[in-house]
């Protein structure tokens, strides 16, 4: 990204970013965005070679291209970290601001997988048996499809359970299936993805690694995809 004519500014809103304590990749990421914009958009299809000239449209076409090629995340994301720099450059020169009354993309809502209705079927087959240890984790098979867990968070779970680590998970302020320990309600979603819930496994009756290991056991017997 060659904005060499650009880059006294740049190196300027570098300084600026590191003097607020920000984050190195933050810095890093925002730079990198300012200097694309500046080389691709100003410099090559602009053919400007001074901040004062950049404007609205230039922001615009760029973020339309971004939005073309990109996903509308990546997008958001550019459109941050340009906002902060022309914000700055406002500020440190007394320029007009080209993004003032601009908005950043809309970044749609992407729900992660679920288990499918033949999926659980399954799991709750793998459960099935008169056993102590099969009307266990029936049980609390049971208990996570009504809950709706994350299945990231269950596997976190069930890491560090059968690492052999003693104690609950999360922390103390952790979420129980159905409510909030600390804070308010969750919801409840029947097979959905719900955003905040996770496994207690310290409560009684869970902290041993085969309680949650049934689990495990269960979702490999029925052959579910368990990352």
């Amino acid at each position: 990204m060659d904005a060499e004519v650009l880059g006294a500014e740049i190196g300027s809103f570098q300084l600026h970013l590191a003097a607020e304590g920000r984050a190195p990749k933050t810095i890093r990421l925002y730079t990198e965005a300012v200097a694309w914009f500046a080389a691709a958009r100003l410099l090559g299809e602009g053919g400007k070679t001074c901040w004062e000239q950049a404007d609205r449209r230039d922001v615009q076409e760029w973020m339309t291209w971004l939005l073309d090629m990109y996903s509308d995340a990546y997008a958001s994301n550019q459109y941050r970290a340009l906002q902060q720099f022309f914000k700055w450059l406002s500020a440190e020169e007394d320029l007009p601001d080209p993004m003032d009354g601009l908005h950043s993309p809309k970044v749609a809502v992407k729900l992660g997988p679920v288990f499918s209705g033949t999926e659980l079927a399954r799991l709750e087959h793998a459960c099935a048996g008169r056993e102590f240890a099969q009307r266990r984790d029936a049980a609390i098979i049971t208990v996570l499809k009504a809950s709706g867990i994350r299945l990231r968070n269950l596997s976190t779970c069930l890491g560090q359970r059968l690492s052999g680590a003693v104690g609950h998970c999360g922390g103390h302020d952790r979420d129980v299936i159905g409510e909030r320990r600390h804070g308010g309600p969750v919801a409840r979603g029947g097979g959905e993805v719900v955003e905040r819930q996770a496994v207690d496994c310290g409560s009684r009756g869970w902290r041993r690694r085969d309680g949650c290991g049934g689990i495990l056991r269960a979702l490999l017997r029925s052959g579910s995809d368990a990352r």
